[in-house]
């Protein structure tokens, strides 16, 4: 999973207007972290997505905006000669 920075921007602007400790409040995390990830400087672990995830939640907000989640390898899962499974 990774944070889509530039809607999370959005929201930081659009929802918290644009402070650090209203966001961190309402989200559970460090004001800190807050700046770092708006400033480019550190990278949205789990921990700050799951938080996400439960604001977005509570706030009923969809939180695939805000979060890629990783696209699947395959569709159809294959034996190792290439057949599909049954």
């Amino acid at each position: 999973m990774e944070l889509n920075r530039e809607k999370f921007e959005q929201l930081f602007y659009d929802k918290f207007n644009a402070s650090y400790a209203e966001t961190s409040r309402q989200l559970g995390v460090s004001p800190v972290q807050i700046f770092r990830i708006i400033n480019n400087k550190g990278n949205a672990g789990a921990k700050f997505l799951g938080k996400l995830i439960t604001y977005c939640d509570t706030h009923n907000l969809n939180f695939r905006e805000y979060i890629f989640l990783p696209k699947s390898l395959t569709g159809i899962n294959k034996n190792i000669t290439g057949k599909e499974e049954k």
